[in-house]
């Protein structure tokens, strides 16, 4: 700097040496801290390329996604004045933000599938993935503004195909392209825009300095931590207060009075199916009706046996493979007591009433949902027919008082099952669902069925299978019927799936 006698000057001789004096552009370092043109531009691309550029791994589709819409909205926020065009920027990258935290939000919840397939859930997900790409569009546009404003004729160059990238990945999703030469000639090409991005970004640093700064009343972290805090109070919410079907519990002894005769006929109905060898913990979990149902039995087998659903996995040398390793587990609780019942009806019919009951031995923690998958025997059995309708209900004791619940869902679910077949494979079977209260006692729960059979010799099947959620903390949620149908039996997460079947050899009926 010249040296001045800056004593006795006029203020138009100040301003005018000043002027003389001070560079057009400040030096390199000075300029990072006094603009926002780097910082914010480098948040934005960072932002969208944690967008763009996914891993499904730990998680990380989930995880990069979430951090690159925060340094979108950071960045887009310090820029958003400078043009329409990204002020355009800016409030996409807020309504991706929202619509990410409803989806993952949502994704914890229990009913996340009946709303996902809803109208405007497929309105909201193309609006998103349409916006991402106007995102490209905008921010590329907003660069041309720039580049107009600062006077200078920077050559826009490769940073032009953005838009067109991002549309050939669209177009590389609908067809579910699976190869790998494609995607690779993909991310070096994103790579090269992305780099032509930051040397635009500092040919025009002349134009970044003039930018307009925004005054920011909440800083970035702020709108970071504001973020995390929906997110995880949301997610936190579900797992906690909104992972349990609904169920109607009514108190036991107050719901199932009945008058002096009615009460004879099933004291009477009890005494014989006891003294045939009917259990009597199950026997006392009916209803009346399906007590009644009993009446006049002919015969009754039942088994039972303990199912263990927790286990400690342990590792051992297999001998026959030098080096191989494999598993076993032991148990230290059995925790599942299973009961299954076949009492001959009377009748000009073979006849069956089959029970399946469950009875938590221990208490196993109840972290959301419940299923009972049952393989009646006319399923899979030939010659057996259904005869009337599936019946069930859950159990549990609170200070002493007995309280029951029909299931929330009890019937037949059609599914689509994975398959090596081409097409899948279609399955219909039939599924109890319901969840038991966290302070919940001496849980228990059954379905039973009466089915109609060949007169000669033959046999019953019937299949069963329970399906136990193990803990809060899985995204997305699961259902457990969704767990069931769509993962193998040994496949364990936050559920555990344990199955027994019940076979008893019919001898032809001597009348």
């Amino acid at each position: 700097m010249k040296e001045h006698n800056w004593g006795l000057m006029k203020e138009e001789e100040f301003d005018a040496a000043l002027c003389e004096n001070v560079p057009e552009t400040p030096p390199d370092d000075v300029a990072k801290g006094v603009t926002p043109w780097r910082r914010a531009v480098w948040c934005a691309l960072i932002g969208m390329t944690m967008n763009l550029l996914t891993f499904h791994y730990w998680n990380l589709d989930y995880i990069l996604p979430g951090i690159g819409l925060v340094f979108c909205l950071v960045g887009f926020r310090a820029l958003r004045k400078e043009n329409g065009w990204f002020r355009a920027c800016f409030f996409m990258a807020g309504f991706r933000s929202a619509y990410y935290i409803f989806v993952i939000v949502l994704n914890t919840s229990i009913y996340q599938e009946n709303i996902q397939g809803m109208f405007f859930m497929r309105i909201a997900y193309t609006i998103n993935y349409l916006m991402h790409f106007l995102l490209c569009v905008c921010l590329w546009m907003g660069f041309k503004a720039v580049r107009k404003k600062s006077g200078q004729s920077v050559k826009m160059g490769i940073v032009a195909a953005l838009p067109l990238w991002y549309f050939c990945l669209l177009v590389l999703a609908w067809i579910n392209y699976r190869g790998v030469v494609v995607l690779i000639l993909m991310l070096l090409a994103y790579m090269l825009i992305f780099v032509s991005f930051l040397r635009l970004t500092k040919r025009l640093d002349v134009a970044g300095y003039a930018i307009r700064p925004v005054a920011v009343c909440v800083p970035g972290t702020v709108i970071a931590l504001g973020f995390v805090f929906l997110l995880v109070g949301g997610v936190l919410c579900n797992w906690f207060f909104f992972n349990r079907y609904p169920m109607k519990w009514e108190n036991v002894q107050e719901n199932e009075a009945m008058g002096v005769e009615e009460e004879e006929n099933i004291k009477e109905i009890k005494e014989d199916l006891l003294t045939q060898g009917f259990p009597e913990d199950v026997l006392y979990d009916l209803t009346k009706e399906e007590i009644q149902e009993c009446e006049g039995a002919l015969q009754v087998h039942s088994t039972t046996g303990l199912l263990l659903v927790e286990g400690v996995k342990r590792e051992y040398l297999y001998e026959g493979v030098p080096g191989e390793k494999r598993y076993y587990y032991t148990y230290e609780n059995e925790e599942l007591m299973v009961t299954q019942i076949a009492v001959e009806l009377p009748g000009e019919e073979r006849r069956w009433k089959i029970i399946h009951h469950f009875h938590w031995v221990v208490d196993p923690g109840f972290y959301g949902t419940e299923s009972i998958q049952l393989w009646p025997t006319w399923n899979h059995t030939r010659g057996w027919e259904k005869e009337g309708e599936i019946t069930g209900r859950v159990l549990y004791e609170k200070n002493g008082e007995v309280y029951a619940a029909p299931y929330y869902s009890l019937g037949e679910v059609c599914y689509d099952r994975d398959s090596s077949m081409i097409g899948g494979m279609y399955s219909t079977d039939v599924f109890a669902l319901f969840s038991v209260p966290k302070n919940a006692h001496d849980c228990r729960a059954y379905v039973a069925y009466t089915t109609a059979g060949p007169q000669g010799e033959g046999y019953i099947s019937s299949w069963v299978f329970y399906t136990h959620q193990k803990s809060y903390f899985q995204c997305p949620a699961a259902t457990a019927m969704r767990w069931r149908i769509t993962r193998g039996l040994n496949e364990e997460g936050a559920f555990k799936t344990v199955y027994t079947v019940l076979r008893i050899r019919t001898e032809e009926r001597e009348d």
